[in-house]
């Protein structure tokens, strides 16, 4: 006996649960039988939730904006949804730019500072605890460090950056 292919459910799969931004990731959406089997000539339609920080490729989405995504695939003209979505976890890239930021760009000799440094990706994504360090030019002499407060003993005028490994340049103060 032959059963008649009725389509019963919706599934929802990412290639990867984690990816860079700028890295595609591959969404398949199939509208499955009742016995769970694939019906190749029915589609289903991914939705990615929030529906804005991503670029849709031929094969999936590509995430800029570093942030969870909910993935989910329907088949709205069969009034089927996939009711378990897929969480799509987009992390920043590779640093290429930083930023630095001190407490004060005017003090006394002896007085401290406090210097924070940022790194971003190429979308702008923050990346958390960058390997960034301090960097004075010129060398000042007599300088004393604990943790991110510096001390300068003698006088002068100093450029101050963050450097990135990888990163060419860095903007300074």
């Amino acid at each position: 006996a032959t059963f008649e292919i009725i389509p019963f459910a919706v599934e929802t799969r990412v290639g990867e649960r984690r990816t860079e931004a700028g890295i595609e990731n591959r969404i398949t959406c199939q509208v499955l039988d009742q016995t769970g089997e694939p019906i190749q000539d029915l589609a289903a339609r991914p939705e990615i939730h929030p529906d804005t920080g991503f670029e849709r490729t031929e094969a999936g989405a590509i995430g800029k904006l570093a942030r969870d995504y909910e993935v989910v695939c329907a088949a709205n003209s069969l009034g089927l949804r996939d009711p378990t979505p897929a969480t799509w976890t987009v992390t920043p890239g590779p640093a290429v730019r930083s930023a630095v930021y001190p407490s004060a760009v005017v003090l006394e000799a002896g007085e401290q500072v406090e210097i924070e440094c940022e790194a971003f990706d190429a979308f702008g994504n923050m990346i958390p605890e960058p390997d960034t360090s301090v960097v004075f030019d010129p060398p000042p002499r007599g300088l004393d460090r604990r943790g991110n407060l510096y001390r300068i003993d003698g006088a002068g005028t100093f450029a101050v950056s963050c450097a990135v490994p990888g990163v060419e340049e860095t903007p300074g103060v």
